[in-house]
């Protein structure tokens, strides 16, 4: 019987050391999904932090010269340009729109300029019509020895009412 304890006695000690093994495989396996989980945790932290870099630094820019461009598009001059001051690709973009709109600004100001001129034209064409047709006027009355009869062209233009004044004298 003496063989039979040294047996089952190795045996609880051979229990005793698998199961210690087994405890601390355990262990290590809980320590290993634990250092997954962390590793997975702080990836998505860091992954979260680069979108919310990149909204802020490049799509919210974007966006917003996107809807200056499209206002800029449509005719609004009024607009201001975001982000020109930027020392990045957006800011040299948003250079590019600022000379776009500057660009557009100038020509707006001289198609003003020319239709105030080509009113300015016609309004003395106008006049000088009406002086025409007195002169004619006043010329066959005179012909008819009536010399009371005077232009009657009223003008803010200084030359035409040197030459209306001329005719009347």
């Amino acid at each position: 019987n003496t063989g039979l304890t040294k047996l089952e006695q190795a045996m609880a000690a051979n229990d005793v050391q698998v199961g210690d093994a087994l405890a601390a495989v355990a262990a290590s396996s809980q320590l290993n999904l634990l250092i997954g989980i962390a590793g997975v945790v702080v990836l998505l932290v860091l992954l979260a932090l680069a979108a919310t870099v990149i909204v802020r630094r490049v799509a919210r820019p974007v966006a917003g010269l996107t809807g200056a461009m499209q206002r800029l598009a449509s005719g609004d001059l009024s607009i201001a340009v975001p982000n020109s001051g930027r020392a990045d690709e957006i800011g040299r973009m948003s250079q590019a729109v600022q000379v776009f709109k500057d660009n557009a600004v100038q020509m707006r100001k001289l198609e003003e300029d020319e239709k105030r001129v080509t009113e300015e034209r016609m309004r003395r064409a106008q006049n000088m019509v009406e002086v025409v047709t007195e002169v004619g006027e006043v010329v066959r009355r005179a012909a008819d020895g009536d010399f009371s009869v005077r232009l009657t062209v009223v003008s803010n233009d200084p030359q035409m009412q040197q030459l209306v004044g001329g005719i009347n004298e």
